[in-house]
């Protein structure tokens, strides 16, 4: 089984805002965090296999990785999406050194960590999936999120440009998420991208 990855609209956010989003909804923030992005699937609680973006095996590779979870308390089937990264690296090439060092069928890996963001298949609010993620042990982004009205994004924009959120973790920008998941069906998605992140 290999979920197929979407990737990010790209564009003017502001556009996204007003032609698609309710003036009050409530938006999750995210670093868009330089790596590989990866779906880790578990079964009666133990990691099956892990699946890049271009739908090869990296289960070994991911198997090899200190913060990712081998067991957890959950026996029915769940996959996660996250990605990994180099904690250590903030530079522009870090993804692809993340990507070249996936390559090598190597024990050693502890110069990489995995971020979990998303939960398939589920029905639960974008926020709620990051709380349920980190109880099961993984790692989640660090975030935020609009309170009243989703013009408070240009805040969170101001801020980032200025270092002063997200600058722990390397990234190459924001990610918005609709924190509903009813209107995150509403939405949709395309063949290449959601319609509820931007």
């Amino acid at each position: 089984y290999c979920k197929r990855l979407l990737g990010l609209e790209h564009g003017d956010h502001q556009s996204w805002m007003d032609n698609k989003l309710l003036p009050n909804t409530r938006l999750l923030v995210e670093p868009k965090i330089e790596g590989s992005a990866m779906v880790l699937t578990y079964e009666k609680g133990h990691l099956k296999n892990a699946i890049n973006k271009k739908g090869h095996n990296k289960t070994f590779q991911i198997a090899q990785i200190q913060n990712v979870p081998q067991k957890i308390p959950i026996l029915s089937t769940i996959r996660i999406q996250g990605v990994v990264y180099s904690p250590f690296s903030h530079s522009k090439n870090s993804g692809k050194y993340v990507l070249g060092r996936l390559n090598q069928h190597s024990h050693r890996h502890k110069d990489k960590a995995f971020a979990g963001f998303q939960i398939f298949n589920v029905d639960l609010n974008q926020h709620t999936q990051l709380k349920a993620l980190s109880k099961l042990g993984f790692e989640i982004p660090p975030n935020e999120y609009t309170r009243r009205c989703v013009r408070e994004v240009e805040i969170y924009i101001r801020l980032w440009k200025e270092k002063k959120i997200f600058y722990e973790i390397p990234n190459k920008g924001l990610v918005l998420k609709v924190n509903s998941r009813k209107f995150q069906k509403a939405l949709g998605e395309s063949q290449y991208y959601p319609y509820w992140a931007y």
